[in-house]
């Protein structure tokens, strides 16, 4: 994987096998071995061993200046990978003309697609040795992530965007045939936006190719970090939910859209409630986040550009907040308000008014917050005539499953609350989920 501008670093805990990479300076391998976490695998450490071999080695020293080759790190399979690989969706190609799909709120975008939310993603179809992907980055807090899947697979290396006009090598080395590759975006709309220029295949006779056939569904999530897959990568409760331990792309929304072939799209923010922040004093709320475009922009969205299936609404963890509190009955009230909304802005919709996984029943607020959604909000619209409101109540998450940064879901967890909302599906939408 070779860049202009961006990086491409290995998951935490994950192996890293030596082959070679031209293009690297001596100064740019030393910023690598500085990023790699400090616990490795021993074929890592071996690369290290080997970079540091070079690094001592006079004549290095000497033409510092020069492009070298280094062995320090080499795209493969993703752990997690073994887990998910067979369930990426292959689908067979289009009679679309040749160009790139583009999936997530906003990518319809004029100017070029723009990739803000969780998990928005572009798949190209080419022929080729490889791709290259042109793109701008306006980076709010710290660059956007994307993984990388190459015909299915995703590689364990992935893609850290820096600000401004920059061109990566997304792939090389391939057989000269037919190829699909997806980037997906790891990362929330808070940390960074991207703007794609468009993908250039290469090699001989490279082509790009007509997209891949349309999923058969479409869902919206509207959600916080629980749906944006905030700290899924952690280890445990202690670390900070960063941009490194963020995967939308591992969240339970984007695996139970796999599973069920949905075009999905993740509204998500962390840390944001229906009437109330985990910080409180921060007023911009999940209803006015889910009315944009672009999550840091004002500019409306049109409900026409993207008519859900089913809409997944999973709200409230942060109105309880940290530490817990009770919403009250103000939350049942401005829940059926939304719902409603909603259902006027998306009429053929079903809803899905999900209790989240983070919920305990310290203090009884599990049973209040499944009162006030319940009993206060799809209930009363179900009584109206209006079926199409369904509530559904996740898993718990539990500590033999594990946990993500901050008591955030885990891959684990993540993979069985998907499959309870997968279990709705089909009982309800007649919907088939592949195992």
């Amino acid at each position: 994987v070779g860049m202009r501008g961006a990086s491409v670093l290995p998951e935490p805990g994950w192996g890293v096998k030596p082959v070679r990479y031209q293009g690297l300076t001596l100064f740019g391998v030393w910023r690598f071995l500085l990023r790699l976490p400090r616990r490795v695998h021993a074929s890592r450490a071996t690369a290290i061993a080997f970079c540091a071999m070079r690094f001592l080695d006079a004549r290095l020293f000497l033409y510092s200046s020069l492009l070298l080759p280094c062995a320090c790190i080499e795209p493969t399979v993703s752990d997690d990978a073994r887990d998910y690989a067979d369930s990426w969706p292959a689908r067979a190609p289009s009679d679309l003309e040749p160009g790139a799909e583009y999936i997530g709120r906003g990518t319809a975008n004029p100017d070029g697609p723009v990739l803000a939310w969780p998990a928005s993603m572009a798949t190209v179809r080419f022929r080729g040795t490889g791709l290259e992907w042109n793109f701008t980055e306006q980076v709010a807090q710290t660059p956007s992530n994307y993984d990388i899947v190459v015909d299915g697979k995703v590689l364990a290396s992935y893609l850290r965007t820096s600000a401004g006009d920059q061109r990566a090598e997304l792939v090389s080395g391939l057989s000269n045939t037919e190829h699909e590759v997806s980037i997906v975006k790891r990362t929330e709309g808070a940390y960074g936006t991207t703007i794609s220029r468009g993908f250039t295949p290469l090699g001989d006779g490279a082509a790009i190719l007509a997209p891949p056939s349309k999923f058969p569904h479409k869902v919206m999530f509207v959600g916080d970090s629980i749906t944006a897959g905030y700290g899924v990568l952690g280890a445990s409760t202690d670390c900070a939910g960063d941009a490194v331990v963020q995967n939308a792309r591992l969240s339970w929304a984007s695996v139970f859209s796999r599973r069920v072939g949905a075009e999905a799209h993740l509204i998500a923010w962390s840390g944001k409630g229906l009437i109330r922040n985990l910080n409180r004093a921060n007023p911009l709320l999940i209803p006015v986040i889910e009315s944009r475009t672009t999550p840091l922009l004002e500019a409306a969205w049109d409900p026409a550009g993207f008519t859900p299936d089913l809409i997944v609404v999973n709200v409230g963890t942060n109105d309880i907040g940290s530490p817990n509190s009770d919403p009250g009955p103000a939350f049942g009230v401005a829940y059926q308000s939304y719902l409603r909304a909603l259902l006027t802005r998306y009429p053929t919709a079903h809803i899905a008014a999900v209790l989240g996984p983070m919920i305990s029943n310290a203090d009884g607020l599990l049973d209040k917050m499944r009162r006030y959604v319940k009993a206060g909000a799809t209930d009363v619209l179900r009584a109206e005539g209006k079926t199409s409101v369904h509530f559904v109540e996740l898993n718990v998450q539990s500590p033999v499953d594990g946990y993500g940064c901050e008591s955030h879901p885990s891959k684990r967890t993540a993979k069985i609350i998907a499959r309870t909302l997968g279990r709705f599906a089909e009982r309800e939408l007649k919907w088939t989920w592949a195992e």
